[in-house]
């Protein structure tokens, strides 16, 4: 018979079963890392990309805007322009509730002014540093359209 030292009582048998080592984490721990490298990864992505999109916003608004405020519709419906954005999910939402209509058409700005607000939704063409809005149309909130003129 033989005597654990380990055990508190010095004259208790000791087991006769081995003892199972202990389990390393390491393989959890890399998995954690890479993964949490990743999660960030794809947070910087979308980040990026919505800073990306707010900053063409703010270059194409100050160049589309007096397009906008000199067409006579404009004028009409939305009187003096206060503010203009450019607007990627109006383009989105009008887009999937008229998609004959807006075929083609790529950008959209929402208006405001003195008498009204609504969408505009046309096309962007590049002319250099002056980019101009073509087959564009005027959606008003109650559903109303009205083709800007070119």
């Amino acid at each position: 018979m033989s005597f654990d030292p380990n055990s508190p009582n010095p004259y208790a048998a000791s087991s006769t079963q081995p003892t199972t080592p202990k389990k390393s984490n390491t393989l959890l721990y890399v998995l954690l890392g890479v993964g949490g490298v990743l999660l960030l990864s794809c947070a910087g992505c979308i980040g990026l990309g919505v800073y990306g999109f707010g900053q063409i916003g703010n270059v194409l608004t100050p160049k589309i805007q007096p397009q906008l405020q000199a067409d006579p519709v404009v004028q009409e419906h939305i009187g003096n322009m206060t503010q203009c954005e450019w607007t990627i999910t109006g383009l989105v939402q009008e887009v999937e509730k008229n998609k004959a209509r807006h075929a083609g058409r790529d950008s959209a700005f929402k208006v405001k002014g003195d008498k009204g607000e609504g969408l505009v939704v046309g096309k962007l063409e590049p002319n250099g540093e002056n980019p101009r809005l073509i087959n564009a149309e005027l959606v008003l909130p109650n559903g109303e359209f009205h083709k800007l003129s070119q």
